[in-house]
């Protein structure tokens, strides 16, 4: 066989080689987009859960804070009826203490 004809069949061989692996890659190519956009689906929807979670957890929070600012409330009546028995008292006592002095020079006297 002569040398002409021995390239040309290599040429042939190298050029079905080239298309087979240009399919090949393309294939390949394909495959690996599809895993990416699938990778990203699952990242997507594991972000998506863990968004509800985390709207979940909010919900709670803000129930709790609620609770807290009813109690807080609650603890301002409190305080405010305290520092009023406290002011009643402290009337009470003077009224008390003045009616005892009446009393000392009353006997006194």
């Amino acid at each position: 066989m002569d040398k002409n004809k021995q390239h040309l069949l290599l040429s042939e061989d190298f050029k079905g080689l080239a298309k087979l692996m240009n399919g090949r890659f393309d294939e390949l190519e394909e495959n690996l987009k599809t895993e990416i956009k699938q990778s990203f689906n699952e990242v997507d929807d594991r972000f998506n859960g863990a968004d509800k979670r985390f709207d979940a957890i909010d919900e709670r929070f803000e129930k709790v804070e609620k609770r807290f600012d009813k109690i807080d409330g609650k603890l301002d009546k409190i305080e405010k009826t305290l520092k009023t028995n406290e002011k009643r008292d402290e009337v009470f006592a003077e009224k008390l203490n003045l009616d005892l002095k009446a009393v000392d020079a009353g006997a006194q006297g």
